[in-house]
Parts: structure tokens; C-alpha cells; sequence
């Protein structure tokens, strides 16, 4: 980095200074070719050096030379170093920076500004904002009925609800990258939200996270957006990383816990099939004390998400696990006629026979509900076919009362001892 203090550096080749004379950076030749290294040789890049230093919007910079003339973007940085023999004899070049105030657009700029943005023209956004254009410029929810915002609806197909969103928030919605980076180089407002109460669009970096759009907001964190600051999209309350979680965005994810995100329940990596999500809250030291265990467990259970499962009993979830009235994972998945899940929970080392409060097991309960899939697969683990409940009613005469007739003769088999269990 740059040495931006009150003094310039002894080696110096450049030094730039606002109009009060205030130096805002020296540089020497190590400094300007890591510069033209890492952005190119042009005034552009010198110009974002300095706006990184200074903190001011790059568009809002204009850099003059020791003879007054004013610096083009696609100049070339090297054209206005010293040369060797320059170096010998003179003291570093000055240049000026000077900061230009944003100009008031047209209707027709703003509808432009914004239809650029939320489609992606990098190339119209970037000519706007060099006006310079105010980067927080937005169409009010208050002119919905003027022209500029007819022809917005028709251009981007935006709905009523969406006006008064920035333009960052419009370009993170639609995950271009080029345009966002562009705003945030203006300097635009990072937490801005529509102002207006049946709001659908989010802060700029939840709806980014929210479509998964990693690289954008990996963009807004460096530039230290909020990274926990929950949206207030319309009925939505939920962080950048539990919007992530739940879409199954692993690279958004990462980007976030990276960024210091705080981490969310394991349940947000639960409710979708993610378990590469789960995997890495896990690794990331996500609070695993036995209620969110659990509840994280019956949320992937209920959803069945046989892989997440798997990630979350190789974890340490207990397989065996009760609720109050006496359900296990077993008995619920019994209850629901989730064969898949119960196949996995009796790998896991389920306990086949436990029962609930009412003494119903899960092969009762199978039973009860005619889930003949069910009721064979715990007979071939080898769940007690002959265990009553505490009204002494055994799933064989729970099944013949229910009419369940297939269940019936697969459990009239074992009785006789011509069905084979595991055991056997």
C-alpha cells in the first residue's frame, strides 16, 4: 500500500495532493509498478489507488498534471512518469486531485441508470456514473405514475413493489458482477433499502447471498457491508448467510464465514438437501448442543433429506434420541412411512424396539398405518413383531382391525417363523 501521510516518501516518483496542498499519496517506482502490475497502466488504475486511499468515489476524481492538464482515464500511467534523466535532476511529479460534485440527472438518465444496472449494461452504468452521476440515484415509489417510470416497468420488467431499490441492489439481484463492482467503486450506499413498506427487495448483499451470487457478495464484504444484517424484504427476516444456507449456496456460504458472518442454526442447511452446507457449519464450529442437534435432525427427517442425515449422524446426532411423549427418530419415521430414512437411521445403530409413552413401537405403528415396506424392513432388522402396547393390542391384531390385510400376512409369517429376520 501506498503511503498517504502528510509527507511524501524520499524515493518518491509521484506525489498527488488535494487543492489544499494536503498530499494524499506518494509513491515511489516499487509503488507504481505493483500499481500498473495488479490494474494496468492507465490513469484509471493510478485513480483507483487513490480513491481506495482518499475513500472517495473514483468517478468523482480528476487528476492534473504539473501543467495543468487534465488526466484522461485511458491515459497511460507510464506517459506522465519521470524518466531516468528526469529523476536525476528534478523533485517528484505533483499531480492534483481534484473532486468533482455529481450532476443532477435527467429523467431520462435515471431511467437509463437503473435499466443499466438491473440488466447488466456495465458499459451505459460506467458512462452514467462518469458524469459523475450520483450512485444512490433511484426513481421514488411517489412517481410511479410519470413516464420515466412506465418506461422503466416496460424496459425491465421490474414491478411496482421493486421502485425505489439502488441500483447496486437491482444489479445484485440479477448477479452482475461488473455493475456492482462499478457502484461500489462510486462509492454507493451498501445498506440502502427501498423505501417503501411492501418492500421485495432486500439489502444489497441478502439478495445477493440469496441467489447465490458469491462473487458479488465476497465484492460488498471487502467493501464492509453488513454481513449479519437481516433484510427487511417483505415478510423475510433472515441474514445473507441463512438465505445462502437454505438455496444451498456453498460458495456464499464459505465467502461469508469467511467475512465473519455469524453462523446460523444447522437447521438453515436442513431445510433443502444440502448437506455439504451442513458439512461445512459443522467444520465451521456451528453450536452443536443437544436441542439444536435435535432439532436440526427431525427438520432433515421430516424433509427427507437422507444425505444431510447422514452428515448430521456421523456427527454426532444421537440415533436414539426421544422426544417427550417417547418418539424416536425410528418411531417417527415409522409414523410417517419414510423407509428410506428408517433405513438409514437402523444403520446408524437405531434401536428397533423403543417405544413411546402408549408403548407403541415402530413396527406398531407401521403396522397401524398399513406401511408394508416399513413393517418388512424392521422385521428383517428384527423388531419384536409380538411386543403389545400397554392396551395389550400387538401390531398383527392392530393391522387385521385396520384392514391392512398385506401387512397381516407378512406379520402371520413370522409367527409361523417362515418370514426370516436378521437375527435369523
Amino acid at each position: 500500500m501506498v503511503d498517504s501521510s502528510s509527507t511524501f516518501q524520499q524515493d518518491a516518483e509521484m506525489v498527488i495532493c488535494r487543492l489544499s496542498g494536503e498530499v494524499v499519496a506518494s509513491l515511489n517506482r516499487k509503488d507504481l509498478d505493483r500499481v500498473k502490475e495488479t490494474s494496468g497502466n492507465s490513469i484509471r488504475a493510478l485513480k483507483h489507488e487513490v480513491a481506495e486511499l482518499c475513500g472517495e468515489s473514483v468517478y468523482r476524481i480528476k487528476l492534473v498534471s504539473f501543467d495543468g492538464r487534465y488526466l484522461q482515464d485511458d491515459d497511460l500511467l507510464t506517459d506522465v512518469q519521470l524518466t531516468d534523466k528526469e529523476r536525476d535532476v528534478q523533485v517528484p511529479m505533483d499531480l492534483q486531485m481534484l473532486l468533482q460534485e455529481f450532476l443532477p440527472p435527467s429523467d431520462e438518465e435515471r431511467v437509463q441508470f437503473l435499466v443499466a444496472a438491473s440488466s447488466g449494461d456495465a458499459t451505459t452504468l460506467d458512462t452514467l456514473l462518469s458524469k459523475p452521476m450520483d450512485p444512490n440515484t433511484t426513481i421514488p415509489f411517489s412517481e410511479k405514475k410519470e413516464m420515466p417510470t412506465r418506461q422503466l416497468w416496460a424496459t425491465t420488467g421490474l414491478a411496482p413493489q421493486q421502485l425505489g431499490s439502488s441500483a447496486l441492489q437491482l444489479a445484485c439481484v440479477g448477479g452482475h458482477t461488473d455493475c456492482a463492482r462499478s457502484l461500489v467503486d462510486a462509492k454507493a450506499e451498501l445498506e440502502t433499502t427501498s423505501a417503501m413498506p411492501r418492500c421485495v427487495v432486500g439489502k444489497a448483499l441478502y439478495e445477493a447471498s440469496l441467489q447465490g451470487h458469491w462473487e458479488i457478495v465476497q465484492l460488498l464484504a471487502e467493501a464492509n457491508a453488513d454481513v449479519d444484517s437481516a433484510t427487511r424484504r417483505l415478510h423475510d427476516k433472515r441474514t445473507p448467510i441463512q438465505a445462502a444456507c437454505e438455496g444451498g449456496f456453498t460458495e456464499t456460504v464459505q465467502v461469508l464465514l469467511k467475512a465473519g458472518a455469524k453462523k446460523p442454526l444447522l437447521e438453515a442447511g436442513c431445510l433443502a438437501d444440502h448437506a455439504q452446507i451442513v458439512r461445512l457449519l459443522m467444520d465451521a464450529g456451528v453450536d452443536k448442543d443437544e436441542d439444536k442437534m435435535r432439532r436440526a435432525i427431525l427438520c432433515a427427517l421430516r424433509a427427507q433429506k437422507k444425505e444431510v442425515l447422514k452428515v448430521l449422524l456421523t456427527s454426532g446426532a444421537d440415533a436414539n434420541w426421544q422426544d417427550k411423549d417417547g418418539r424416536s427418530l425410528l418411531w417417527t419415521a415409522a409414523d410417517e412411512n419414510l423407509t428410506e430414512i428408517a433405513e438409514l437411521l437402523l444403520e446408524a445403530g437405531a434401536d428397533k424396539d423403543t417405544v413411546n409413552e402408549k408403548g407403541i413401537s415402530a413396527l406398531w405403528t407401521a403396522a397401524d398405518h398399513g406401511c408394508l415396506e416399513m413393517v418388512k424392513l424392521l422385521l428383517k432388522a428384527g423388531a419384536d413383531h409380538a411386543r403389545p402396547n400397554k392396551n395389550g393390542r400387538t401390531a398383527i391384531q392392530i393391522a387385521q382391525y385396520r384392514d391392512h390385510p398385506d401387512v397381516v400376512d407378512v406379520l402371520q409369517k413370522r409367527e409361523e417363523g417362515s418370514e426370516p429376520s436378521k437375527s435369523q
